[in-house]
């Protein structure tokens, strides 16, 4: 029997997941034999071009089977696609923009009980998590979903130090990394949130190898200590794709 994640970017046993669909062929055939399904997400015309295929950019699942969508996703297929398989969907009231930070209305990141988000955040997104009891923290930080892997309930990996900092001030267990040393076109590098997702309680999926990380012994020892086993989707260099979004699990 399947069910919807109960809390954003942690499955217990994922069955169904969002990715962009320029990145399907990349990754998608590798997580089908994981018996996970690829839900594609259409280019955002919206926003910078290296990155309107990020699902981190134009989708915010809230657990539970709740999800925001851009706006440029309104009367869309896969707004269809979603409602069809009982999601609540509702779309974001902020306008997107072609530059930063008119980009990152919907770059938020749930992490356990916590929410990080920059300053441009989608205001109805942040009042749903925080009616739910999330905490709220503020970070200078636009991208703090891509800049942020959630390795579990308490856990995360990040190179953000101000993020790190404040969520190590609440109590979460975090892994400072070095900046860089992920690919992403048209940047000067990608983000650890962006190439990094769970595909089940004890699986954090990356989407290439790590060894141009010099902090690879690092995450893999910190997920290791948290019971958690690395999964690699390629043997090509760690890429930022925007993430995965998580959606149905058995």
């Amino acid at each position: 029997m399947k069910s919807f994640v109960k809390r954003p970017s942690l499955p217990v046993d994922c069955r169904e997941l969002m990715i962009g669909e320029k990145y399907y062929g990349f990754l998608g055939p590798k997580l089908e034999k994981y018996g996970i399904s690829c839900i594609l997400m259409p280019d955002n015309p919206d926003i910078p071009a290296p990155v309107r295929a990020h699902a981190d950019m134009s989708l915010c699942y809230a657990g539970e089977g709740k999800i925001f969508l851009a706006p440029y996703l309104q009367g869309s297929e896969l707004e269809a696609e979603l409602k069809s398989k009982g999601l609540d969907t509702e779309l974001s009231v902020k306008a997107q923009a072609s530059d930063y930070p008119g980009d990152v209305t919907m770059n938020i990141c749930a992490a356990g009980d916590k929410l990080f988000f920059g300053k441009n955040a989608d205001e109805r997104i942040i009042n749903y998590f925080t009616n739910l009891g999330y905490k709220a923290v503020p970070v200078k930080q636009g991208y703090a979903r891509c800049s942020v892997c959630v390795v579990d309930e308490n856990s995360i990996i990040t190179a953000d130090a101000k993020i790190g900092e404040s969520a190590k001030q609440l109590g979460t267990d975090v892994l400072l990394i070095e900046p860089g040393h992920i690919a992403l076109e048209g940047y000067d590098y990608g983000f650890i949130g962006g190439s990094a997702f769970k595909i089940a309680e004890d699986k954090l999926a990356f989407t290439g190898h790590l060894n141009k990380l010099p902090d690879r012994d690092r995450i893999l020892n910190f997920i290791g200590l948290h019971k958690v086993r690395p999964i690699y989707l390629s043997d090509a260099a760690l890429y930022d794709i925007g993430g995965a979004i998580p959606i149905i699990e058995r």
